[in-house]
């Protein structure tokens, strides 16, 4: 009844490619965690808890107004963390944790 969902970055799975910027790369991430949530069978309200690794975070307001649009009414537990470096070169990274209900 668990999900634990490892880093994701704003990389294209179908092409393997990164996407260009922190607005597109968040929305990727984001968008990369709706689909592993989705093929478990569950969705954003199933979300108990989610890191956010960010290289820069001045840039929180940004990635922080795509988060919440993303997230609607949910508000999982969230630590934001800045970090030195990610993941080939990514500027932000997040992992989650969701529960079956």
């Amino acid at each position: 009844g668990v999900l634990f969902i490892s880093g994701q970055l704003g990389v294209d799975p179908e092409t393997g490619r990164m996407e260009e910027g922190l607005e597109a790369q968040t929305r990727r991430a984001l968008g990369n965690i709706a689909a592993i949530l989705d093929e478990a069978g569950m969705g954003v309200e199933n979300l108990a808890m989610v890191n956010v690794y960010m290289v820069d975070l001045g840039q929180f307001g940004v990635m922080n107004g795509i988060y919440s649009g993303f997230m609607g009414d949910n508000r999982p537990g969230r630590a934001a963390v800045e970090v030195s470096r990610l993941p080939l070169d990514g500027l932000v990274e997040m992992t989650a944790i969701a529960v079956a209900k």
